[in-house]
């Protein structure tokens, strides 16, 4: 069998740790801190009328505490999970290592850049420079892939935001009708200010939450990944190429498309399809 060229000029990262950081997984990592600190800063005090415990406190407590615990834990999960497709870390093992059983006949595709076998779901992500078994999409606010192996834990992520920015929104929205006017914040306009920051940032959040969610249920409907569904909606977009083309002339590669690493054993030519791409909203 011939030998594949591999154009790795770098180390693939490893995780959603790797150097270097995105901004948006900055910036979620950020506003998550700042909720919690809201929550028990603002919100759970100002359900303590007088000091004193009311049957709201415990109940917000409880299902804050536990929501925000899902998605702090999920949220590092999937961060530090590394979801390289496990085919290619065998292979590299049999390169490396005599002896390490590897049969290569059970696969049919390979990755020109990573050098190796690959699952045939697989997908080469440009930005993590390493094959993703299932690749669903890299999520710049993770600053990692979603694959095959972690996208459930990655709905799990994302129904808990949903469901942690609705207890916010609900309980703040409680305390700002009831207890605003008799609790202890009751003679403090800047800390009800601050409440009703922290009820419009709730709100807010709630809707590309809400679009992602609904994103992925028609996607899971359809049996389709994030990466199928965007590179559909680019290919409705492409122009249709000139109907009788020059002999001499060369297909064309425009900064929104790539040579596709990852190709079958018997295939002839390479196929063309777009970057990797990432998702829009919470992903």
């Amino acid at each position: 069998m011939e030998a594949i060229s591999v154009r790795r000029t770098i180390m693939p990262r490893k995780n959603g740790l790797s150097l270097p950081l995105h901004p948006l997984q900055v910036l979620s990592w950020t506003v998550i801190s700042l909720m919690i600190a809201a929550n028990y800063g603002l919100v759970r005090p100002a359900l303590s009328p007088g000091l004193q415990v009311t049957p709201t406190q415990p109940l917000f407590l409880v299902l804050s505490t536990v929501l925000q615990a899902f998605v702090l834990s999920l949220g590092l999960l999937l961060t530090l999970w590394n979801p390289i497709d496990p085919v290619v870390t065998q292979h590299r093992f049999a390169q490396t290592i005599d002896h390490y059983a590897f049969d290569e006949n059970q696969y049919s595709m390979m990755c020109s850049a990573c050098g190796t076998f690959v699952s045939s779901g697989a997908k080469h992500c440009s930005r993590c420079d390493k094959c993703v078994d299932g690749f669903d999409h890299h999520c710049k606010w993770l600053n990692n892939c979603i694959g095959f192996r972690n996208y459930r834990w990655f709905w799990g992520l994302i129904v808990a935001t949903e469901a942690s920015f609705m207890v916010q929104s609900g309980f703040t929205i409680y305390v700002l009708i009831t207890e605003g006017s008799k609790g202890v914040y009751a003679a403090t306009k800047a800390v009800q200010g601050l409440l009703c920051t922290h009820l419009a940032l709730s709100l807010l959040l709630l809707v590309p939450v809400s679009h992602l969610i609904v994103l992925h249920c028609y996607l899971v409907y359809n049996h389709m990944t994030t990466y199928e569904w965007i590179k559909r909606r680019r290919e409705l977009k492409v122009k249709p190429l000139p109907p009788t083309p020059k002999a001499d002339s060369k297909p064309q590669i425009t900064q929104d498309t790539q040579m596709d690493a990852c190709t079958r054993l018997d295939d002839s030519s390479l196929a063309i399809s777009p970057d990797p791409p990432s998702d829009l909203v919470l992903s």
